[in-house]
């Protein structure tokens, strides 16, 4: 629900079942999967040089960062990097985000 709350993406279907059960979400013509594992390790669970399948950071590019920002706050997203400008040329402010898995979740605004 956090991705359709906070990005505007519509859940489409659910897939598989428990232990390989994946949601279908999607916004205009992009669509994205979570995965949810059956079982899931604590990273120092792991032993050392493990391969971990999956990702640790996602980047989305919006137009009104600040109205975003607001809404991380008021709802009591856990903020990882606050506002900023940017140092990038094709975006003028960033800032990232928790998930509620602890994925971070980053923004840039990007012009009209």
């Amino acid at each position: 629900r956090w991705y359709e709350q906070f990005l505007g993406f519509s859940h489409i279907q659910t897939l598989g079942e428990v232990g390989n059960q994946r949601a279908v979400l999607a916004r205009g013509p992009y669509v994205f999967e979570l995965f949810a594992p059956a079982d899931i390790l604590p990273p120092k669970a792991l032993p050392a040089n493990s391969l971990v399948q999956g990702f640790s950071k996602i980047a989305f590019g919006v137009q009104d960062l600040a109205g975003k920002d607001s809404l991380f706050q008021q709802e009591k997203v856990e903020i990882a990097l606050p506002l900023q400008t940017s140092d990038f040329d094709w975006a003028q402010k960033a800032m990232i985000v928790k998930d509620p898995e602890g994925i971070w979740v980053q923004f840039f605004e990007v012009g009209s």
